[in-house]
Formats: structure tokens, C-alpha cells, sequence
């Protein structure tokens, strides 16, 4: 599958970031914490708003809002539950636009940042496969 734009929408404005990849997963970059880069995956089939790795949290000394760990289900019958070791809070930068973030960190994500179906709602995410 080949994502050809991702549209970022807030309220009336429309900002278009276009990024073009070639794999089964949607990898776009944002910025975070002091202009840091981030690769964030755009998961359309989890129902958490954010994730972030826990390393990525530490290294970037991310406030820490709650060090409570707790079980938030799994991505796969595969992989099994996944442990959140926190909550962090953030901003997050895409297409010009800032947005603060709660994000459980957890450990030995794939990427930097998982961004889940309720963000994607949130954010007027317009999700467009085609090729």
C-alpha cells in the first residue's frame, strides 16, 4: 500500500502533509520536546490515543505525570498484553499545528511514537491509501 498524503485538519483551516512511503504501516515525522524528530506510526487499529517509548521518554527527560505502571491491553494475540511503565506529557508538532500530549510510555516500541484511532479522530485525520 502506498500512502500517498495525509491530511491534518483543525477545525476549518486544512493543512496537507504529504508523505510517501512504501510499506503496510503509516510512518510520519513530527517534531517533539525542543524540536527533537520523531517517527510517529499512525495506528488506525488501536484504541489508545498515544504511545511513546519509554527510552525515547527517559532520554529526553519528559515530565513525568504518573509512574503508576498498568496493563493496557495488546497489539496482537502474538505479542500479548503490553505494560505502560508511565505517563509523560509533551508537545507534539505537526504541519504547523502544536498539541499537548498525555502519552504512556512503554517500552521497546517499534517506533517513537504511536499515534492511535482516537488521536487520528481527534485531529480530523483523512486517511487516503491510494496509490
Amino acid at each position: 500500500m502506498m500512502i500517498s498524503s495525509i491530511n491534518y485538519a483543525k477545525g476549518k483551516e486544512k493543512k496537507q502533509f504529504k508523505h510517501r512511503i512504501s510499506s503496510k504501516s503509516a510512518v510520519i515525522t513530527t517534531r517533539i520536546y525542543k524540536g527533537t524528530q520523531a517517527d510517529a506510526l499512525i495506528d488506525t487499529g488501536y484504541d489508545l490515543y498515544t504511545l511513546i517509548d519509554h527510552d525515547l521518554a527517559r532520554k529526553l527527560r519528559l515530565l513525568v505525570v504518573d509512574r503508576s505502571e498498568r496493563v493496557l491491553g495488546s497489539f496482537s494475540d502474538a505479542i500479548g498484553a503490553i505494560k505502560a511503565t508511565g505517563v509523560v506529557i509533551f508537545n507534539l508538532e505537526l504541519c504547523g499545528y502544536d498539541e499537548k500530549i498525555f502519552a504512556y510510555t512503554v517500552r521497546s516500541l517499534s517506533d517513537d511514537l504511536f499515534l492511535g484511532k482516537p488521536w487520528i479522530e481527534r485531529n480530523y485525520i483523512l486517511y487516503n491509501t491510494t496509490t
